[in-house]
This record gives C-alpha cells, structure tokens and sequence, in this order.
C-alpha cells in the first residue's frame, strides 16, 4: 500500500487528488505546519532532506508506470497544478521549472533501483486485485 505523507497548504494536495480519483490503496499521513513559523513540524523535517511535500515516490511518473491508460489525465492534473502555482504567483517561473526538472530527475533515478522496481510490483499487484 502507498503512503503519502503531506504537509498542509502544500503542493502535495496533487498527490491527495490523484489517489483520490484513480482509487489506489493508499494511506495519508497528514502534517501540520508550525503556527508560528509555518515551516513543516520537526516529525515531517527527516522525511525527506530538502522537506518537500508531499512524501511519496508514487508521483505522476510512478502512478503512471502503474497505470498507463490513465497517463493523459495524471499528466495533466500535474501540468495543471505546475503551472498554476507560477500563475498564482506562488512561485516565480525559474523555481517552478526547476523543480520540475528535479523531480524528473529523481523519478528517473529511483527507476535504476531495485527496491522501488519490487515496490511497483507490489503496488501493481495490489492494484489488478483492487480493480
């Protein structure tokens, strides 16, 4: 089963949608944010080295891996999201492109690794008995 681990106001609430629609088995693990500071709670900060959210290695490239008739959809709802976080003024057009490209890059990196290619199996085995 797939656990997303998110922070709130955050763009992981793409991950939230996706799940959402396409039904995986999944569970959320939902994170506050300081009230002061409104950075991410110490208990989200050693999830992930740069405290990005959401947590999950079933992003857009993995979900589709595992559900390849729904690629337009996943692909645009991440497009979708991309973009409006430049329109909103949310980030400035440099950072998102450049996350963009940093989350290629790790997703094209975890691929070479064994335990998430045993994970996908899992994930998809899960999914064909779900359906």
């Amino acid at each position: 089963m797939t656990t997303v681990h998110r922070v709130a106001c955050s763009q992981s609430e793409r991950v939230v949608w996706v799940c959402e629609e396409l039904e995986p088995p999944h569970t959320l693990m939902p994170y506050d944010r300081e009230a002061r500071t409104h950075d991410a709670l110490s208990e989200y900060r050693h999830l992930h080295p740069m405290v990005v959210a959401p947590v999950v290695i079933d992003e857009p490239l993995v979900l589709v891996a595992l559900v390849p008739d729904r690629a337009t959809q996943i692909f645009e709802r991440g497009r979708a999201h991309r973009d409006n976080l430049y329109i909103c003024d949310i980030h400035n057009l440099r950072v998102v492109e450049g996350r963009r490209f940093a989350d290629a890059s790790i997703v094209a990196q975890l691929h070479w690794n064994g335990a998430l290619r045993r994970d996908l199996e899992v994930a998809r085995a899960e999914l064909l008995r779900s359906n």
